[in-house]
């Protein structure tokens, strides 16, 4: 595996000319619209900071620009997974997910689907879950973020649902039983379905939903049988918010980007992060045999997570300085137990 890290503006380092198409999957979570100030009013890159912009638009015009920046370094077969936040104004939604999804699309990326990150849900019962308080007295309390998939290619990206599929419901993990599982999905115990269609489906040109029915359990039942009692992951995740311990609360949780690099990236991929923070993707991906690539802004996130790899025992990074930013790697870095955040 390999790490090469770069403290700089994503944008410089993305245009610096280094070498083309090897990456497989974009992972990051980037700096909400006017939530956070990450450097000083005097600080030499200051200018470069993403979300502390003005307006909305040049806000997602700048975030969008990143992103049309890093597709010289993608692969034809690359998934981007982007986290994004909404923000509120007097209380009312700027809608930041979908002006960020309408520029991406007016750059020649392709939309595949929102997958929204449940970190709190209510029931009659109570909430479930956790996230960040608020006092608002006048909309609900946001329970949830957007992760946002696009794509270069609608033909040739690359997806392994199987990588992070769950147990199938109403099975007993520990003894799965064909016939229990079957009659959990509403069949007998050998696979079949008796409802019929109250409708004549077919003279409307729509196929019978029993018919349906009685297909999906077929091919359930095959799966079954040959030990596979997985069930396909739905596209709304539910993960709580970890309990931050570091100054940087707004880093995701691992599972989060964990589930995006395992599903949107084949073993060795190179994954990227141009907004890495303290390096949470990083660690992901070292633990799943991943090599790194890395941007920020702030020399000390990029400082944290090369004191966590040199901490972990992969040795110190080499270091070499490019015009204004500065570029640390390491090509021998060997596949070992890697530590998740505290």
């Amino acid at each position: 595996m390999n790490i090469s890290l770069f403290h700089g503006a994503a944008r410089v380092v993305l245009k610096s000319g280094r070498k083309r198409g090897f990456i497989d999957s974009v992972v990051t979570s980037p700096p909400y619209f006017q939530k956070r100030k990450y450097l000083a009013e005097n600080h030499p890159l200051r200018g470069f900071e993403i979300g502390r912009e003005r307006s909305l638009s040049e806000y997602v015009e700048h975030l969008a620009g990143t992103f049309q920046d890093l597709i010289p370094w993608l692969k034809p077969t690359a998934t981007i997974f982007v986290n994004i936040g909404d923000t509120f104004r007097n209380g009312c939604s700027l809608s930041v997910p979908w002006e960020f999804k309408r520029a991406m699309q007016a750059r020649g990326f392709q939309f595949v689907q929102e997958l929204p990150w449940i970190k709190s849900y209510s029931t009659d019962d109570g909430n479930v879950g956790s996230s960040r308080p608020e006092s608002a007295k006048r909309r609900f309390t946001v329970g949830h973020e957007y992760v946002l998939l696009f794509v270069l290619d609608q033909k040739k990206y690359f997806l392994d649902k199987s990588k992070v599929s769950v147990p199938l419901s109403g099975v007993d993990p520990k003894n799965p039983q064909v016939h229990v599982a079957l009659k959990s999905m509403g069949g007998n115990a050998v696979g079949n379905y008796g409802g019929v269609g109250k409708k004549k489906y077919i003279d409307h040109g729509a196929e019978d939903p029993s018919a349906l029915k009685r297909r999906i359990l077929s091919r359930k039942m095959d799966k079954m049988l040959s030990g596979d009692f997985t069930a396909s992951r739905r596209a709304a995740w539910f993960i709580p918010t970890p309990n931050s311990t570091g100054e940087n609360t707004a880093q995701g949780p691992e599972r989060l980007f964990e589930i995006c690099i395992q599903s949107g990236s084949p073993e060795k991929a190179v994954i990227l992060d141009p907004f890495m923070g303290p390096g949470t993707v990083g660690r992901v991906c070292l633990r799943n045999g991943r090599s790194f690539v890395g941007i920020d802004i702030d020399e000390s996130m990029v400082q944290e997570f090369r004191d966590y790899v040199m901490e972990a025992g992969a040795g110190k990074l080499q270091r070499e300085k490019k015009g204004t930013f500065t570029h640390y790697f390491s090509n021998k870095v060997q596949e070992r137990k890697w530590k998740s955040i505290a």
